[in-house]
């Protein structure tokens, strides 16, 4: 069965982008922006607590 499944699939980019960009949108709010920044840093292991630092004072 899978075997004839499709390999790809297309969607158009009118219909996705504006959710894409609302959601990354929402990710980056200044309201959401040390969560997400936190979780971006500890995803890096170690390293992250300084990225994390370091990506706060760009914000």
């Amino acid at each position: 069965m899978l075997a004839d499944h499709p390999k790809t699939m297309n969607l158009r980019e009118d219909v996705v982008l504006p959710k894409v960009r609302r959601w990354i949108g929402g990710l980056f709010h200044r309201d959401n922006i040390d969560r997400t920044v936190g979780t971006l840093a500890g995803s890096q292991g170690d390293a992250g607590s300084d990225r994390h630092e370091s990506a706060k004072r760009v914000w």
